[in-house]
């Protein structure tokens, strides 16, 4: 399988403005493969869908790279996890940053009740 391209390098298609997407809970990866509706989106070049996590023990987070000019910049994603198993993922270590300016891309539900249903910002 080759390294994803993203959609703007790419010469048959014209792309005035890139989207970039994580998975949410609302379309959550599922049916034949495991596909999410947006890696068919991705497929036709409509968008760069990205921060699929397969391995639910750990979460290992690949970041998009992307400079213009000077700027570099890191795009971190992680596509929709249950909140409790995310939160034992993430209470055995947290991911170690970069050198270059990184965002991360998290889809969480907003309120938590428990400490066990959420991640404290201070773990990201």
């Amino acid at each position: 399988m080759k390294e994803p391209q993203v959609n703007f390098h790419d010469p048959n298609l014209n792309i005035a403005m890139p989207v970039f997407s994580i998975h949410g809970n609302h379309d959550d990866i599922s049916g034949l493969g495991d596909t999410a509706a947006l890696e068919l989106l991705s497929v036709a070049g409509l968008i760069n869908y990205f921060g699929r996590c397969t391995d639910l023990r750990e979460v290992q987070l690949s970041p998009v790279l992307l400079q213009k000019g000077r700027t570099r910049l890191a795009l971190y994603g992680l596509g929709n996890i249950r909140d409790e198993r995310l939160h034992r993922i993430f209470t055995g270590g947290k991911p170690t940053s970069a050198t270059l300016k990184s965002i991360f891309a998290a889809s969480q539900m907003p309120i938590q009740n428990t400490d066990y249903q959420r991640i404290a910002s201070s773990s990201v």
